[in-house]
């Protein structure tokens, strides 16, 4: 990954749950106030991590898409 990743400071996650929708589960980390959520339609997972200002993003075909709160690409 890269050098200055959240995750390798202990900011960030990728999560995955086998009985959540990966959809739901992005929308559950948007509600609960994580910063960045990235919904990534080329794997099961969701990226979150927390930051100032939030930020959300679509990974699909991989390609990064900036989108709103629930996943609408801008």
């Amino acid at each position: 990954g890269a050098s200055q990743s959240k995750h390798i400071f202990g900011e960030a996650a990728d999560i995955y749950c086998s009985q959540i929708d990966r959809e739901k589960l992005a929308d559950m980390a948007v509600k609960i106030g994580f910063g960045g959520v990235e919904r990534n339609r080329d794997m099961d997972y969701v990226h979150v991590d927390v930051r100032d200002d939030p930020y959300y993003w679509v990974h699909a075909g991989g390609v990064d898409y900036d989108c709103d709160e629930e996943g609408n690409i801008l």
